[in-house]
């Protein structure tokens, strides 16, 4: 692999793991109003 394709493979596990993880904080951590 180049450097560049590991470079946007990161990018994207970590795009991915923030939206997660903004989607378990809003289900979770944040009270339903």
């Amino acid at each position: 692999m180049k450097g560049s394709d590991i470079a946007s493979t990161i990018t994207s596990i970590m795009s991915i793991s923030s939206f997660i993880w903004f989607d378990v904080v809003e289900q979770y951590i944040l009270p339903d109003y």
